[in-house]
């Protein structure tokens, strides 16, 4: 292709690897492909462009307005595309189509927005009121100036915007974890990593592990999140839970390697109906299956329909039939290789061509 694209972040990749994990990998697809690409983004209190660092900021709450700052400073005119991840309320978004187009009048504007719906998301109190309602006028005024929003979705326009419907993928492809056939475990070993909030729905697994009591059933809770102690304490008073619900806390590296090794089976997210979301393309699925893990989740995931190796639970607050759930498990008829096989499908590189071959 090679024009030159600019990349802008503000995700706190301190606090969310996966996200950071996922844009480095998004732009190894664009190289890959033939576009120069520079990453403008936040960072440990510090904001970086081409990896070298610029400046350190004082409060994290800042950060968009030092970001900013630098947009006003960079010379645009190179620039083909800008590439924004969503923010949250999209005033920040108009001020960055605002700054771009007065320094570039001709660069093009692409916005990924990777979770839509996205306004249940947020708490229902009177600032979050304000701010939806403040990002709903501003997104009035971008459908004129932004080419397209990225999704990851099934809707084809959004605020009256075009979008490019991609696939989600995954920044590496790991190795398989299981070396038996499923049959031969005699202990379901449940994998969960997620920086845990209420639309994980981990709370709907822990009370069917409470209701049915299986003794070869085990939970392995990889991650911190805000919804982390309502679990931890759903637990306290429960002698079953405490033997059979383990918290890891945060991994990475190695040590999330080790916990992957004494698993066999994962645990995707039982609760997005509970944000009004029914059809999403959940990274995580997709990392669980390049681990070669069979996956429970309950969503509509349009990368695994129809899938062997997916047991689908449904979209409500009823509990897991574990028993049903233990007999699906024993009689998968696909192997853990290929499991991870599938996954091979979920690279950037290919979806980043289909990106460009609708925006050239």
């Amino acid at each position: 292709m090679g024009f030159n694209l600019l990349y802008f972040s503000n995700v706190k990749f301190e606090f969310y690897h996966g996200v950071k994990n996922k844009i480095f990998s998004q732009i190894d697809g664009f190289v890959y492909n033939g576009v120069n690409v520079d990453l403008l983004y936040y960072e440990n209190f510090k904001i970086f462009f081409k990896n070298k660092f610029l400046t350190y900021v004082n409060l994290p709450l800042l950060r968009n307005f030092y970001l900013l700052y630098y947009l006003i400073k960079f010379n645009l005119k190179s620039y083909s595309y800008l590439y924004v991840r969503f923010i949250f309320p999209s005033f920040f978004i108009f001020c960055i189509v605002l700054i771009s187009k007065i320094r570039n009048n001709n660069i093009k504007i692409l916005v990924e927005i990777p979770t839509y719906p996205y306004y249940r998301e947020y708490p229902k109190n009177f600032v979050f009121f304000i701010l939806n309602l403040i990002d709903k006028v501003f997104w009035r005024i971008l459908k004129y100036f932004v080419y397209k929003i990225i999704t990851f979705s099934e809707d084809k326009f959004i605020y009256d915007i075009p979008t490019i419907n991609l696939f989600n993928c995954i920044s590496s492809f790991n190795f398989p974890v299981v070396n038996k056939k499923w049959a031969e475990y005699k202990n379901l070993n449940f994998i969960s990593v997620a920086n845990f909030n209420f639309w994980h729905g981990t709370d709907r697994f822990i009370n069917s592990l409470s209701k049915y009591k299986p003794n070869n059933f085990y939970l392995h809770l990889v991650g911190e999140g805000e919804f982390l102690e309502n679990l931890k304490n759903s637990i306290i008073s429960d002698s079953y839970l405490n033997d059979h619900v383990v918290f890891h806390g945060f991994k990475i590296g190695e040590d999330l390697e080790n916990v992957y090794k004494m698993c066999n089976i994962s645990l995707g997210c039982l609760g997005n109906h509970r944000k009004g979301i029914h059809t999403i393309q959940a990274l995580k699925n997709r990392e669980y299956c390049s681990y070669g893990l069979p996956i429970v989740f309950s969503e509509d995931d349009p990368g695994f329909r129809n899938s062997n190796f997916v047991y689908r639970v449904s979209e409500d607050e009823n509990l897991i039939d574990l028993n049903h759930l233990y007999n699906w498990f024993i009689n998968i008829s696909v192997s853990s290789l290929q499991i991870h096989n599938y996954s091979k499908q979920f690279s950037w590189n290919l979806e980043i061509k289909k990106l460009l071959n609708n925006i050239s």
